[in-house]
């Protein structure tokens, strides 16, 4: 069951299952006219000398993106690697559920404050790593890439990157003792424990 024919079976229904049950939908992020007008928006910044932008095509192709219940996916991730794809879906949909509990508020501390920035995707990390711990068995003994990919990818100052350390090593206890750090890993975990218990640890 784990050969990549039957994982993208097993992707394309866990992705049924997950948007149906947060209540998201998963978005081509180069079909999208939104994300289009924000890569424009990224280049016409990088013209204008703003620091820390990513090259529209860049942005469009590389990087899942996520505006209330919307997923904006790129298909190279979506038609890629199955696990790699649910991966980042169970961390996409862990901002819809944050979302969801914060509605407005949300996306505004998001923007606003790096420590909260810092603080949800902390959270959704951790809820990639329970669920890749589900599927492998494995814990990352060094974090340095997740914290270097939020120091980068997220703008977030120092101070930032130590918070979100913090609670990473504490999401990883949590794993580590049977237990799950996001409502998104929980739901996957649940569904996949009940429809595909045979793929636990086969990765």
């Amino acid at each position: 069951m784990s050969d990549k024919v039957s994982m993208q079976m097993v992707s394309a229904v866990f992705s049924q299952h997950m948007c149906q049950k947060l209540g998201a939908v998963v978005i081509d992020k180069e079909n999208s006219t939104i994300m289009q007008g924000a890569a424009i928006g990224f280049d016409v910044g990088r013209l204008f000398g703003l620091s820390g932008l990513p090259d529209g095509a860049y942005f469009n192709e590389h990087f899942a993106t996520t505006l209330g219940p919307m997923i904006f996916m790129p298909k190279a991730i979506r038609n890629g690697d199955p696990l790699s794809y649910m991966s980042l879906l169970t961390h996409e949909l862990e901002h819809v559920a944050q979302w969801k509990e914060k509605k407005i508020g949300m996306p505004w501390l998001y923007l606003t404050e790096p420590s909260m920035r810092a603080s949800y995707e902390a959270q959704a990390f951790g809820g990639q790593l329970d669920l890749e711990h589900w599927f492998t068995g494995r814990l990352p003994t060094d974090l340095t890439h997740q914290l270097n990919s939020l120091a980068s990818s997220y703008h977030l100052r120092p101070e930032d990157v130590k918070q979100a350390e913090a609670f990473m090593l504490s999401h990883l206890d949590t794993i580590k003792a049977g237990g799950h750090v996001s409502r998104s890993s929980l739901e996957a975990i649940v569904w996949l424990e009940r429809n595909y218990p045979q793929l636990k640890g086969s990765f």
